[in-house]
Parts: C-alpha cells; structure tokens; sequence
C-alpha cells in the first residue's frame, strides 16, 4: 500500500515523494523573465518539500503569449530563463517540469495584436473574442513548435515538461467536439481529434528521448452537453500510456466555461476530481502515475487518495500558495514511525546530463540537501476562497494573493521572526483583521493583548462559516488562534470593552489597533421560518454574501428568489465562486432576478432577507488619540481584504515601534 510520502519513479527521475506543486501563474514574471520573487517562490515551495513542482504557463509560440508576467518558452531568449527555474527547484532537491501551452482561441489579444488562432475559427466556452482556423500546414507547425520548446527545457536543465490538454487551451480545442468541427484529418471523430495531442507528444519524445519526463494535463470531462466526456478521455488516457507517450498524465476537468468544476472553490466539497482520477487510473493500469489534484488540501484526504489506489500523486496548487510547508506537516503513517516526506536524495538518476546554460546548475541534484526554511509551526489550511484567482497572476499582470498567506503578496515569505521583546501591543477586536494583525505583530517579537466582545473569536465568520462555508472560513480562525496560544497569546473572549476601559488599558501598550469589525444587516439564519416558505433574498451589494444565503436557504427547503439590482448577481465575487454558488442556488430550485430579467422586488408573500449591507463599528475608533483602525471597521471587504491590511500595518507598528537592543 503506497503511502503519500513514498518516492515514486516517474519516467527515468525519482519524485522523493508523491506531492506536486500542479501549475500556478504567479503574475511574479517581469516582461517574462524570472526576477528575484519569482525564484524565490519556487525555490521556497521546493524547499518545503513538494517532489516536483510544474511551472506555470509557457507558451511555446509568440502568438500564444497573452501577458508580460508569464515565462515564455518562444525562443533560445527564453534559455536562460528556464535554467533559473530548473536551479531554483533543483536547488531544493524537487523536480522542476515546464508546463508546455499554446493558448489558441483563448488568447486575449491586445491592440494590434495577432488574432487568436482555433481548430475551426469558433469561439471557446467561457471566452468571446473571434479566433481563426489553423490551416493543416500551421498545425504542423504548432506540433513543431511544441518539440522545440521541450528541447530548449532539455537544454536549459528543466527536468521535463507536461504539455497542457486541458483547461481550453488549443491542444483541448482540437480534442472536444464543441470546438473543432475540421473536415480534415484533424477533426471528425474522437480518433481524430486527438491526433494533434498525440503528434505534440511524439514529437517531444523523439525531441528529448527518454531523459526527460514527459506529462499530459488531461480533461477527462468538460461538464458540458456535446463536450467531452469520461469514456472519450479514458480512451485518450490509455492510448497514451500504452504507446509510451508519457510518464504520467495529470487529471483535470471543465472547460473556461466550467472551470469551476477543475478549480473549486469552497462551495464544492473536497476532492470532487477524485472519483475521475480513479476511472483515469483504472485505465491504465500501472502503466504510468496519475496525479489527482482539485481541493486536496486536507491531509488525511490526500494520504486516503493514494492510499486506496485513486491516484499515484496528490496535486497540489492553492494549499501550496497558502503554506508552502504543506508536505512537512504531513504526519507518519500511523505505526512506521516514518518522518515527514522531504527527503534529502537525488532527484533524477544517475547519469543524466547536466545543463550547459550558464547559471543554470546541474540538472540531477545529486544529494543536495534543503534550503533553511523559516519555522514551520502549525499547518495554514487553504480555504478555497479564491481570493488567488480574484484578478491575481491568473488573470491580470497583478502578482498572485493569497487571503490566509498575506506575506506571499506582499513579499514576505522568506522572512525570519523577529527577536523578542518588543513593545506590546492591544487589539480590540478578534475577528479576522485582529487575528491576522495579532499573528504578524506575535510573529515580529511583539507581545499582543487581544479583547474580544464575543463568546468566542472570529467575527462574522464565527458567525456565519458553518451555514455559509461548509465551515471552511472557520480553519482559518481555528489555524490564527492556535498559533497565538503557541506563542503566549491568548484570546480574550467576552470583554466588552468600553470607552472608559480602553483608555486605561491604552496607557499599557505602544499601539492600539481597533479591529470591531462590522455589524451585518442580515437576518439571524440560525431562527428560520418554517421550509417551504418564500424568501426573497434581496443582495444589497454585489459580493458573495447574498449568493452564499441564497444558496444556503434554497439547499434547505425555502422557495428563494434572489434580486441583484445589477446585470448579473454577484458581480464582484469571484469568478469560479459565483458560478458554483448559483449552480448550488438553481440545483435546489433557487431563481435570479437581475436587472435584465425585471420583476417585482419582492411579492406579498415573500420573506424578505436584505442580504450583503455591513455596517462598520466605529464606536471606539476615536476614543484613543493615535489608536489604529484595520478591517471592517474601516471600510467592509473580502477576509483577503481583512489579512492584507493587518499583515501591512503590524509590519508599520513594528518598524514605529521596533524591539529594545539590549548590551
């Protein structure tokens, strides 16, 4: 029985361990080059333990480049750029793998740039923008451009590439039905659909024999009517692995229009790609891994996974943005005694070649040790917010966030705790603001008080994460409180706090942080009218909050409408977010009402829920002369919103207020 510490042979190179870091666009490219925070990502993410990690997009053509803060794989300009990749993981004894993209129709073009190109000239799910066909003479020329850009990661001392099938990109395009409609030896029947995919992959192979691991990224369904589905891509999946294409194949779903169902948010329970990774499994037999990926965050989930033989590899993307550390908190298994998985040995066997880039270190890293990494402490659990794909590196040239992991966006990852003995200081408030400033001001050497109103700590999301969030905000709370009292600080629940109160307990501290948080206009969920009643939920902002309760009362048996004064609901919740949360809504016979579909406000029989309008508590903000304010308090946001500005202002207190040098 495998264990998800174990090494695994992957073509001719050894994973230490089957964790990998699935491809993330971090936006951390400067005009396509890797800069010191790019690197600094990778090598940390390596040094925390994963067995290999994927690099985000690479296209291999200039047509197919969409944004200045992505790798290019285009040209030998690029060379050297692969090789600080390749050093960066290798550095910390992971394998480092080039993801292999041509965006085809999902390139968006900027002013004057080339029109995106398509099997048959057909728009793709989820996208708008025109596309023309290839011609047969062009797709020969995409397969070659996919062979050259394998080689340059041969090169540039890349231990192997996975060319990208899914996810809309062009390879994608050519397997499903919904977007190549081509007459020619390229389209029409399943067989010939997927000849692009397979001439890319030979062509890589005969490029860089069998040193190099080759992966395919696989959508094994596209949760779409006439689109892919699971028996067309197991017939994909073994003709792959049996004819020796691939040393493994990566297991995801959905197209741009359902991407939702590949990059789950917390609506969506754990692992919903499992059982697809399974079938992927059984397909193939033991012919080639198998990586399952999608909300496998949890520990034991992802240990189950491997253990019961879904998969040979947990993939792992967002967990990795909000704990780099995730594989060192991975507990033996139970009776082996056996240590976390982040061995020390080689990553690629012996007598592969090293790279002759200039800087780009040895390809086989042979007995290298971990980079030092900065403590790692309790687990930070990811809790699929989105905030990470809310207009960060996925979509924008913005580097990438993370709402529980403030320090990844602002830079601050790599940073040593500071020493000791620090001003103390107050906070008023232990909702996520407060919580989040308590951990970086604790983290920074400074004792913190903190004085909580309520019965128990968190804030709105103590309130409302089990109804709203399957009880997923809630890890965040529980993960910030358990630090603290690791650190000395305790959280001090049911103070009421007054004017008076405060002014005293001011004089004790160098900083006094107000973090009350905001008072909600919404019902009391937890004193529902019987099932079955109507409920107009009326959505006061354009956020997730009013989709969130209208989700949750139409799963539990009331007749809910949900009016957005906008042309869509939910206008300003992230993408895949709100797709899930409106799929959850009509699945348990919701309805929307938009300002395109008018109707009445509500009707006279409707429960009203005004749903979304947060109220700053401001009381106590002037009552201290200098006091500062973070969070809700100050202007109502997302829990990203909440971390960011409490990470930067403890960052502020501390550099104000810095630790007393003694001797």
């Amino acid at each position: 029985m495998a264990e998800l510490g174990d090494p695994i042979r992957v073509g001719r190179r050894m994973m230490r361990n089957r964790i990998m870091h699935v491809a993330v666009n971090t936006g951390y490219a400067v005009d396509h080059r890797v800069g010191d925070r790019m690197f600094a990502y990778w090598r940390r993410r390596a040094a925390g333990g994963v067995g290999a990690i994927v690099s985000g997009l690479t296209p291999v053509r200039a047509d197919s480049v969409y944004k200045s803060s992505v790798l290019r794989n285009a040209g030998d300009d690029d060379l050297p750029e692969l090789a600080r990749f390749a050093a960066a993981v290798n550095g910390a004894g992971a394998l480092a793998l080039a993801q292999l993209v041509h965006n085809g129709a999902q390139l968006v073009p900027g002013p004057g740039g080339p029109v995106p190109v398509s099997p048959s000239g057909l728009p793709v799910p989820g996208m708008t923008q025109p596309s023309r066909a290839l011609s047969g003479p062009e797709v020969a020329a995409v397969v070659t451009a996919f062979a050259d850009a394998a080689d340059r990661c041969r090169r540039a001392g890349v231990d192997g590439v996975e060319v990208h099938g899914a996810h809309g990109f062009l390879i994608h395009q050519f397997l499903s039905p919904l977007t190549n409609r081509r007459t020619d030896r390229y389209g029409g029947s399943a067989v010939a659909r997927r000849r692009l995919a397979y001439e890319v992959l030979r062509a890589v192979r005969d490029r860089v024999g069998r040193d190099l691991v080759v992966g395919f990224r696989l959508v094994v369904d596209e949760f779409t009517v006439d689109g892919i589905g699971v028996g067309e891509a197991l017939e994909t999946a073994h003709g792959l692995a049996t004819e020796g294409l691939v040393d493994y194949l990566s297991v995801s779903a959905g197209n741009y229009g359902t991407l939702e169902r590949a990059i789950s948010a917390y609506p969506v329970g754990d692992g919903p790609l499992v059982p697809l990774a399974a079938k992927v499994r059984a397909a193939v037999g033991a012919t080639v891994p198998v990586v399952a990926a999608n909300r496998l965050g949890d520990h034991e989930a992802a240990r189950a996974v491997v253990r019961d033989g879904a998969a040979d590899i947990i993939g792992l993307g967002r967990p990795l943005l909000a704990d780099p550390d995730w594989p060192r908190h991975l507990p033996p298994p139970t009776g082996t005694g056996r240590p976390p998985p982040i061995g020390t040995g080689p990553s690629a066997v012996a007598g592969a070649g090293s790279s002759p880039v200039a800087g780009a270190g040895s390809s086989p890293v042979a007995g290298s040790g971990l980079l030092a990494v900065v403590g790692t402490g309790r687990p930070r659990p990811c809790i699929a917010c989105n905030s990470c794909f809310a207009g960060g590196g996925v979509t924008t040239n913005v580097g990438i966030e993370c709402a529980v992991n403030p320090a990844l966006a602002l830079g601050t990852e790599d940073e040593p705790p500071g020493p000791p003995g620090g001003p103390a200081f107050l906070v008023i408030g232990a909702g996520v603001a407060g919580l989040a400033f308590a951990l970086e001001a604790s983290r920074l050497g400074h004792p913190v008080t903190i004085k909580e109103r309520e019965p128990v700590p968190g804030g709105q999301v103590a309130l409302y994460s089990d109804l709203l969030t399957a009880g997923m905000f809630g890890r965040y709370v529980d993960y910030a409180v358990a630090t603290l009292a690791d650190r000395g600080v305790t959280v001090e629940c049911g103070m009421n706090v007054d004017a008076a109160t405060l002014r005293d307990l001011a004089g004790d501290h160098a900083a006094v942080v107000v973090a009350t948080g905001a008072r909600p206009a919404t019902a009391d969920l937890l004193r529902r009218p019987p099932p079955g009643t109507a409920v107009a939920v009326i959505a006061d902002d354009p956020g997730p909050e009013p989709l969130q309760i209208a989700a949750l009362l139409a799963g539990t048996g009331y007749r809910v409408r949900l009016v957005a004064d906008g042309p869509v609901a939910g206008a300003a919740c992230e993408t895949l977010t709100r797709r899930a949360l409106l799929d959850r809504l009509r699945a348990a016979g919701g309805t929307v009402q938009t300002a395109g579909n008018a109707g009445p406000v509500t009707g006279p029989d409707e429960l009203v829920v005004r749903a979304g309008r947060r109220e700053p508590e401001r009381s106590l903000i002037e009552v201290v002369a200098g006091s500062h304010q973070v969070g809700d308090c100050v202007t109502p946001g997302t829990i990203a919103d909440a971390t960011r500005s409490a990470h930067r202002l403890a960052r502020t207190l501390h550099e104000a207020h810095p630790a007393t040098t003694i001797g």
